[in-house]
């Protein structure tokens, strides 16, 4: 664990900026006619509340934890007038930034991780012992998005998960929070992980840290190719550095993870 965090601040630190490539792909994606939809916007058109460009690009940003270069690719983003969704963390949640956003047409939401986050400070060591802190998560949860949505005045209908190293630790998504009452009580239309919102999806793409920078391939290859729909998935730290809140990263993560590791030898259940 050490040596990760340790690799992910080094590559932070060495990081080039990319903000000309992904010019370039919006560029690209314009001269071939695409239409760029925000995930709620894809959502709607899924549903049948609006009509489905002939080809789309859904550009979606997770806010992790570099708000600098999350404001130097929205800045990007207008120079070009195209529309994508942004989520934002709790300790990520810049409102005035989103209320900007908003603002200049971009969906803007939140970026839950209650279960992990509640897994940690409570030590659950296994799948069982997590899953047997949903409800408590799940209010957690609904308070948390009520704040958010009175502070920043936005609807936030669609939210999405953020993946947590407990999460993956333990092979539970922090997504599981959001069932259909919790829908119903809190007027969500969809998680951005919902099988309805993959099916459509001809082409997938997320962004990773060098030095590859792709997960599956360059998407620059499926616009070129005229694929019908492409979802874009970024994280802002993938693509300029920042040694001060690379820093800010890591020290929350060891933070956390020594939290956890002394409340996970005194677990007691919910």
């Amino acid at each position: 664990m050490i040596a990760a965090l340790g690799q992910r601040l080094y590559d932070a630190l060495v990081l080039r900026s990319r903000l000309g490539e992904l010019d370039a792909l919006i560029s690209a994606a314009k001269e071939r006619s695409y239409r760029f939809l925000s995930v709620t916007e894809f959502h709607d058109a899924v549903e049948g509340a609006r009509e489905l460009p002939a080809r789309t690009l859904i550009l979606r940003h997770d806010v992790d934890w570099d708000l600098r270069t999350t404001r130097a690719i929205f800045e990007l983003e207008c120079r070009h007038n195209i529309s994508a969704s942004w989520y934002f963390r709790l300790v990520t949640a810049d409102i005035a930034l989103m209320r900007r956003m908003a603002a200049a047409g971009h969906d803007v939401s939140y970026h839950f991780e209650e279960l992990a986050t509640l897994g940690i400070r409570k030590g659950a060591a296994s799948a069982d012992e997590l899953c047997a802190l949903i409800p408590q998560a799940q209010d957690e949860f609904c308070r948390n998005l009520a704040q958010m949505r009175a502070r920043t005045g936005l609807p936030m209908r669609v939210v999405a998960s953020h993946g947590d190293f407990l999460n993956r630790r333990l092979g539970v998504a922090n997504w599981v929070l959001v069932d259909s009452d919790i829908r119903r009580r809190m007027d969500i239309v969809a998680e951005a992980y919902d099988e309805k919102l993959a099916n459509p999806v001809s082409a997938r793409f997320a962004d990773r840290g060098g030095p590859s920078y792709w997960r599956t391939g360059n998407p620059r290859r499926a616009v070129e190719r005229l694929e019908p729909v492409i979802y874009i998935l970024l994280h802002p730290s993938n693509w300029d550095s920042n040694a001060l809140a690379a820093a800010w990263h890591v020290t929350g993560r060891l933070k956390a993870e020594m939290i956890y590791q002394f409340r996970k030898r005194r677990w007691a259940p919910p």
